[in-house]
């Protein structure tokens, strides 16, 4: 459905008229569409499960644990369904930022010898900043080397990571999701 609606825009509109207006407006009325959809009508999770993995998807499994498996960026999701109804479930995939979980602030870090960082406090000392990446990646910075540090309101989980899949896959992730109630 997305898909027709980012066509319909690319091809029948003048590309003055595409602007960046416009399509924060069409990703805004699909997130619209998909909370509404998600909320009315259930998916399955094992195809959900699937969504969660998959490669050329959202790669949730890359930053959070579910059912045992996957990487320790963001928090684990063992036990989501237990903590969280379907309507927080759908905000926290569609809107990051609007709510972190407690150790998931992510810090902005200036360099003296240049460059900007993100990522996720792992471990400080006197002299030594450890932070995690988005990818994963482990950076140690001196903390002589640091120009600015700033706590930033935004999630290290990027927004639109849902913005290819189909309303289906979106149901069926969330329902996944809703699965996870077993031991944390």
């Amino acid at each position: 459905m997305r898909i027709s609606w980012v066509l319909f825009f690319a091809f029948t509109l003048s590309e003055t008229v595409v602007s960046a207006r416009v399509l924060p407006a069409v990703a805004e009325h699909w997130k619209i569409e998909l909370r509404a959809t998600a909320l009315n009508y259930r998916g399955r999770p094992d195809p959900g499960i699937k969504v969660f993995f998959r490669q050329d998807g959202p790669q949730c499994g890359r930053c959070h644990v579910a059912r045992g498996v996957g990487g320790d960026i963001g928090p684990s999701l063992m036990g989501f369904a237990r903590k969280y109804d379907r309507a927080e479930a759908i905000r926290s995939v569609l809107e990051p930022s609007e709510r972190l979980a407690n150790g998931y602030t992510s810090v902005v870090v200036a360099r003296r010898t240049g460059g900007v960082m993100t990522g996720l406090v792992r471990h400080e000392n006197d002299t030594m900043l450890e932070i995690v990446d988005v990818e994963g990646k482990v950076h140690e910075i001196l903390k002589s080397d640091i120009a600015q540090r700033q706590v930033s309101e935004a999630s290290i989980m990027p927004d639109g990571l849902v913005d290819q899949l189909s309303d289906e896959d979106f149901r069926n992730l969330i329902e996944f999701l809703m699965s996870l109630d077993g031991p944390e």
